[in-house]
């Protein structure tokens, strides 16, 4: 199914989370949901029971300015992301915070279960997070109480943004300013700047908000571009005047970036009751 588009997204400047990278184990597939009746049983860490519901999954960006740790301000005219599939878990997620700025945190191995699958979104797309709201998919799911998601990078890119992504996952570009001065930024992220330690695509242990699934409803995905990009100082970027300058794979400020892609905080799920309409 076609993504669809609804109009401009409307955020408040984001606050920064002091959220860090979480790990957690890995969820199997609810394909056999639609075919389990009430009671489907989800294969996995844990086995839920349930009505069968269908939900609509949409993706957002929160904001597209912002100012990062580093005191830059940043505004982005173009931000793609390679999405793939989705997982809606019963499992609680670890929260690590800090009294700081935002800083790098990792959750001790085996302190995240997935628990069982109350739904999924399967059908990997392309997004634009400028241009809104976008639904990406409408497909089963169960009623149950979910607290956290798995979200998963789609590689290679596929549908009707591809192209312009390929062979990126994620492709940003914007302005950067701190006092008098100002440059223009371009940032991908590839591959191996999303795995996981198992070499899976995976950020694991997001927060799931109002996760009640009581009945047919929607899931909505609110992306953080914000906290990608919290922890590069652009004063190690040399401006090249009205040109866009790409961070260098090698270096600190593109290496701070692949970072923000993997922190669990950046991806925030919200379950609603309806299939609500977006303008």
């Amino acid at each position: 199914m076609a993504s669809r588009t609804f109009g401009p997204a409307s955020a408040p400047r984001v606050s920064r989370r002091a959220f860090g990278a979480l790990g957690g184990g890995v969820a199997l597939s609810l394909a056999q949901l639609a075919l389990g009746g009430a009671q489907s049983a989800c294969s996995g860490s844990g086995r839920t029971g349930g009505k069968r519901v269908e939900l609509v999954t949409r993706v957002q960006a929160d904001t597209l300015a912002f100012t990062n740790a580093f005191d830059w301000a940043i505004e982005l005219d173009r931000a793609l992301l390679s999405l793939g599939p989705l997982r809606y878990l019963e499992g609680a997620p670890v929260v690590l915070s800090s009294l700081f700025r935002m800083r790098e945190a990792h959750a001790h191995p085996g302190h995240y279960v997935e628990g069982g699958t109350l739904g999924e979104m399967l059908e990997p797309v392309t997004v634009d997070l400028t241009a809104g709201v976008t639904e990406v998919f409408r497909g089963p799911g169960v009623t149950g109480q979910a607290l956290s998601a798995r979200f998963e990078f789609q590689a290679p890119p596929v549908g009707e943004l591809a192209g312009e992504l390929s062979p990126h996952l994620v492709l940003v570009e914007g302005s950067a300013t701190s006092g008098s001065t100002r440059l223009r930024f371009r940032a991908s992220g590839e591959l191996a700047d999303v795995v996981d330690p198992d070499g899976n695509p995976f950020v694991t242990g997001c927060t799931f908000e109002d996760g009640s699934i009581d009945g047919d409803g929607s899931v909505l995905v609110t992306v953080s571009p914000a906290l990608w990009l919290d922890q590069v100082d652009f004063s190690i970027v040399e401006p090249s005047g009205d040109e866009a300058v790409e961070l260098d794979p090698s270096g600190i400020a593109h290496k701070a970036f692949a970072r923000g892609l993997k922190k669990a905080a950046a991806y925030v799920f919200r379950y609603s009751s309806g299939f609500e309409s977006h303008p």
